[in-house]
């Protein structure tokens, strides 16, 4: 659930309000996926999941971080700590946090839940994606502003904007905090993002023959493809259909899909051609003479009048 937005005042600072308070808000913009939209008021925003924001937070317990809430479906995290104590990290410490499967998703924020001791405290941090680097703060005092602004023995956030930055498939984001002064502590990380949405899925065609046959697109997502043919470049062979990995020189019969079915894609792929020995007339094949090539299913034909 989300349970805070962020909004610019007509200063253009940047203000965090929870959703608790949002109806003591008279007029503010809301900033989503990089775009500061128009303004709207308390009456106009009655269901904050219309902006499909979700907040998926990981929770310090022990040695370990707990996902709670908008996780998504086969997300994973790897959590590292190298102080004893949960979520402490004295001078010289680090803490280390990997997230996976987050793969299309726009990342929209970072909240961090943290505190100091009373009056000492300090460290730097990186959050990064692959060779991208999305937070940086340079080794700093916890009362500095690039913190919390002030030493706290009480938990604090400190936030970021990531401004809508879309993830690449199979790409981790990673954050590392390492204490420079005693002391840092971690409660709690909460990503805001929007889910990655569906899109139109390609699938490109092997022929294995001189002729080929176009990638097609799906025309919108999830609505699938019809299968083409494969036009006729050589009478020894008769084409079959298509299969999703190329097939070894062979006469046992396989899978493949006929041309004129529709598919429904999950992923860009590439299907091959399955051909046939094309034979005139039935005749009696000795076993020791069926020919197979790559990519390609035979059959015998019995004539029993030879």
């Amino acid at each position: 659930m989300l349970n805070f937005v962020y909004f610019y005042t007509n200063s253009k600072k940047m203000r965090k309000i929870s959703l608790q308070n949002l109806h003591f808000c008279k007029n503010f913009r809301i900033f989503v996926s990089g775009i500061v939209c128009t303004h709207y008021t308390r009456n106009e925003i009655k269901d904050m999941k219309a902006l499909f924001l979700l907040i998926a937070i990981y929770t310090i317990s022990g040695k370990q971080a707990v996902p709670s809430g908008d996780v998504p479906e086969g997300a994973s995290c790897t959590y590292v700590q190298t102080g004893n104590n949960s979520g402490q990290m004295t001078a010289g410490n680090t803490i280390d946090l990997s997230l996976q499967g987050y793969d299309g998703c726009r990342l929209q924020s970072v909240t961090l839940t943290m505190r100091s001791n009373k009056s000492s405290g300090a460290g730097a941090l990186e959050m990064t994606m692959g060779k991208s680097l999305l937070w940086t703060i340079a080794n700093a005092a916890f009362s500095d502003d690039s913190w919390n602004g002030a030493y706290s023995t009480d938990w604090e956030e400190v936030s970021h904007f990531l401004d809508g930055v879309v993830v690449p498939d199979k790409e981790s984001i990673n954050l590392h905090i390492q204490a420079s002064a005693n002391s840092l502590y971690l409660q709690s990380v909460a990503l805001n993002y929007i889910a990655a949405q569906p899109r139109a899925y390609t699938v490109s065609f092997s022929t294995h023959v001189p002729v080929s046959v176009s990638a097609l697109t799906e025309s919108q997502p999830g609505m699938g493809i019809i299968l083409p043919d494969v036009p006729l470049v050589d009478d020894a062979w008769d084409f079959l259909g298509w299969a999703d990995q190329p097939l070894p020189g062979s006469d046992e019969p396989s899978t493949y899909f006929r041309a004129g079915t529709r598919i429904y894609p999950t992923a860009d792929c590439t299907l091959h051609a399955v051909y046939q020995k094309h034979i005139e007339r039935e005749v009696w094949l000795p076993a020791d003479s069926i020919v197979s090539g790559d990519y390609l299913i035979t059959m015998c034909l019995l004539d029993n009048s030879v």
